[in-house]
């Protein structure tokens, strides 16, 4: 306020020596300051100016005499500034060059250049002081090859290009590491499959999985791999679980493999509970199959059986047979009292129950008859020894008789 007071005196002053502006001059000029400020002070500052043919309006506005040259605008409102030149409003209002730089075309640019085989880079530095302009495009990873070409965190610039750093390798123009890159994993192209990682240039299997013939599994629960590769739990008997074979529900391990007590002969009920005989196991105990039954380790069939007919250890006499549980004395044998005896040839009942034959007799056919012992080319037939080979009454066997054929007709 304190300035514009002391301009107002010397405006004042001004008129008293100045013609004063002419009516239509200063109404444009007023409306001219109007447009070009925004804060009233500039404007009515700008307007007081017009009257004595002051300031921006007829510095580069409707009364300047000479007309207002290319480039110049109004930057306050006592004077224009020509925005091609001015160092203090370098393309713009208010946009200082740096020391040592000068404005040309509206950019500020170093008034001594760049040092030989440096390039320059304008920059904005505002509101900080750019440190430099010249780059060394060669090796300047902000500006490779040119200003402003910047390469990426793995890469660094030789001669002017953007190449990988040490250990990186370029993979389709993207620098990668080849000790952890799944994609190219000891070099480019090389593919992990999961879950594998790549670990020090080569595909592993994660720490929770093992490698078993090129295969990640986890041996913890894998059938095929139980606790080491190539260890197999028996398919249907055992699953693996926390890295060893066990059996599955309804099954018990006995000597090291998986059975089922309700059934298995060696370990019926338990573990070594093995049934002897004929017994079979069943629901876990030793036991005969329904229409069987037990005599001691034996499964039998009570109807039939000679040795336990109709019960355990009840014997049927020898000739007899075991029917419907019951012993009978079968044709052609006969019951003579408590034995079944062979009347055909038993010396105690020939042909009839208690009937002996005499000494040196024996029960052939139902007759007493004395013993004839034969030579071994001999066969007795009765009281006979013949050779069943050439005896006509004896062919082949005992009785059996060659008939005599009538002779042919013309002998006759």
């Amino acid at each position: 306020m304190r300035q514009l007071t002391h301009l107002t005196y010397v405006l004042a002053a001004l008129k008293a020596v100045i013609a004063p502006i002419p009516e239509s001059e200063f109404r444009a000029c007023e409306s001219w300051c109007q447009s070009q400020f925004d804060e009233p002070a500039f404007r009515d500052t700008c307007v007081q100016l017009a009257e004595s043919r002051l300031g921006a309006c007829c510095d580069c506005g409707p009364c300047t005499a000479s007309g207002n040259p290319p480039g110049r605008i109004p930057c306050d409102p006592y004077l224009c500034a020509d925005t091609r030149s001015d160092s203090k409003n370098c393309g713009g209002c208010g946009n200082w060059c740096l020391d040592g730089q000068v404005c040309k075309d509206g950019k500020c640019i170093w008034a001594s250049g760049c040092q030989p085989g440096l390039t320059y880079c304008p920059m904005i530095c505002e509101p900080f002081e750019c440190p430099t302009l010249c780059f060394d495009t060669t090796k300047d990873n902000a500006h490779c090859g040119s200003c402003f070409n910047w390469c990426d965190g793995t890469q660094s610039c030789v001669d002017g290009k953007c190449v990988c750093q040490n250990g990186l390798l370029d993979c389709n123009g993207r620098c990668v590491n080849p000790l952890v890159d799944g994609d190219n994993c000891g070099a480019c192209g090389v593919s992990c499959p999961a879950p594998k990682r790549c670990v020090n240039g080569g595909c592993a299997c994660p720490d929770s999985l093992a490698d078993c013939n090129g295969q990640c599994v986890d041996i913890q629960s894998d059938q095929s791999n139980c606790g080491t590769c190539g260890r197999q739990c028996a398919n249907g008997r055992e699953t693996c679980s926390a890295g060893g074979c066990v059996c599955i529900d309804g099954l018990t391990s006995c000597d090291g493999t998986c059975v089922d007590t309700n059934i298995s002969q060696s370990h019926c009920g338990g573990c070594n509970k093995k049934c002897e005989g004929d017994l079979q196991c069943l629901g876990g105990q030793c036991g005969c199959s329904e229409g069987s039954t037990q005599c001691g380790i034996t499964c039998v069939d009570t109807a039939d059986s000679v040795f336990h007919c109709g019960g355990c250890r009840k014997e049927c006499q020898p000739n007899e047979t075991c029917s419907a549980g019951k012993c009978e004395c079968p044709s052609p044998f006969r019951q003579c009292g408590l034995e079944c005896v062979d009347v055909e040839s038993d010396p105690d009942a020939c042909r009839k129950c208690g009937f002996d034959c005499p000494s040196a007799t024996s029960c052939q056919g139902g007759q007493c008859r004395p013993f004839v012992f034969c030579l071994d080319d001999k066969t007795r037939c009765g009281l006979e020894c013949v050779d069943l080979q050439t005896d006509r009454e004896h062919c082949g066997r005992c009785w059996n008789k060659v008939r005599r054929w009538p002779p042919p007709l013309w002998l006759h």
